[in-house]
């Protein structure tokens, strides 16, 4: 249960994302929140909770558990806000102060050195005002005009379903891009684009988006292969939990074994999802992205960790031995035909532009993009990383080395859009 609730939106929930959850068990809805933070945090993404229906001690307690409580607390990585003093602190709640206030926590965050802003909270209190409802659409429409897709911000709103009308749900629904039903993550098919709200056009785009899923539901296989595309979805799921459960073992198998290589590992994931979203990849090619660079150097479990931790220089043979890690990286995953692709981005991901890399000595196109994408990440939190035999370098210092490096050991185009938009 703990290892799913640490990674159950991990690589699905991004910044820009704006989702909702409608609940009635307390339970329920502790789990996700829980999930929500937990994978937030692990993207290095301040978090913020807000006050409200739902039980906030069992909230804490399972933090608690899951050690996510008091280091990013003291940190203020992680702070529970009350929910008048988060939404009308000085008054009644408006809507657009509290979008305004959205922009300028994010650019507080990015300010304190974290990646984005990832916010929990639930407004079913302004219900209390006579035009309550009404301010809570301004509210959600607004967030999605000029919030969500050009700050770095991740929101989940929480919807009490004791509180709302089928019809206060029903807007509510429309209001929100993503779903989480069950502790999965939805896109949705009944989401309003914002334009409907500021036209006061919402019945016409209402039709539009029916017209839409109806032509999708129409162009759908019998209800028999549809039946059959429903089990198909529910084992991929299950073999999705399965590889990241297995990858997870991995890492931490190469953890015991040296304990840098798994901060390392972690890093490089890290900027190689960011430079995937910088790139414009598919969701489901950034969590290929992610995962590759995760195990990248799982190889490295063959080699003595006398070798990995040496403080000193390496002889030829120890050099040589250790230029084997990608291949064996690649032997480790090929037995699977799904990983295949992983398999072989893995393999080249220390090959150069100019043909001097290793273990195939391959050049420019030759290289696979994502081999070219690991790269770069991996020498830059190489760069500025502890290692045994030096201190960790500066970005400045890092940056300078990718730049001289490009065109013969990196690809140029990969360098340009790493340095400008990842880091």
């Amino acid at each position: 249960m703990i290892k799913k609730l640490l990674t159950r939106f991990n690589g699905v929930i991004k910044l820009g994302d704006h989702l909702v959850v409608l609940y009635k068990s307390e339970s329920n809805i502790s789990e996700t929140v829980v999930s929500y933070i937990s994978n937030s945090l692990s993207n290095n993404q301040k978090c913020i909770y807000i006050n409200g229906d739902t039980d906030t001690e069992l909230i804490i307690e399972s933090l608690k558990t899951l050690n996510l409580y008091y280091p990013f607390v003291e940190t203020n990585q992680l702070m529970f806000l009350d929910k008048k003093d988060a939404y009308s602190k000085g008054g009644k709640f408006n809507p657009t102060k509290m979008k305004d206030l959205l922009i300028e926590l994010s650019k507080e965050a990015i300010n304190d050195g974290f990646t984005g802003l990832a916010i929990s909270g639930e407004i079913s209190w302004v219900l209390e005002y006579d035009d309550g409802f009404d301010l809570i659409n301004e509210y959600e429409w607004k967030l999605n005009s000029e919030v969500f897709g050009k700050f770095p911000v991740s929101a989940l709103c929480r919807y009490n379903m004791d509180k709302f009308t089928d019809e206060m749900i029903i807007n509510v629904i429309q209001l929100h891009p993503f779903l989480i039903i069950d502790n999965i993550v939805h896109e949705n098919p009944f989401f309003i684009p914002p334009i409907a709200y500021e036209t006061n056009d919402i019945p016409k785009y209402q039709v539009k988006v029916w017209l839409e899923n109806i032509v999708k539901f129409s162009n759908t296989k019998s209800e028999f292969n549809e039946r059959l595309r429903d089990k198909d979805d529910a084992y991929e799921y299950l073999k999705n939990e399965l590889v990241n459960e297995i990858i997870y073992s991995m890492i931490g198998l190469l953890e015991l074994h040296n304990e840098y290589t798994r901060s390392h590992s972690e890093n490089v994931a890290k900027l190689a999802r960011e430079l995937a979203k910088a790139l414009d990849f598919t969701r489901e090619m950034e969590t290929v992205v992610y995962y590759t660079a995760l195990i990248h150097d799982i190889g490295k479990i063959k080699i003595p960790v006398e070798y990995l931790d040496k403080p000193s220089s390496l002889t030829d043979e120890e050099y040589s031995l250790i230029q084997k890690h990608p291949v064996w990286g690649a032997q480790a995953l090929s037995h699977s035909g799904n990983l295949d692709d992983i398999a072989n981005y893995i393999l080249h991901h220390h090959e150069h532009c100019d043909g001097t890399g290793y273990p195939n000595k391959i050049s420019k196109d030759d290289i696979p993009l994502i081999s070219r994408m690991i790269s770069v990440c991996d020498a830059y939190d190489a760069m500025t990383s502890n290692r045994p035999y030096r201190s960790a370098y500066t970005k400045e210092y890092a940056v300078e080395e990718l730049i001289q490096c490009s065109g013969s050991q990196f690809d140029p185009e990969i360098v340009d859009i790493f340095i400008r938009k990842v880091i």
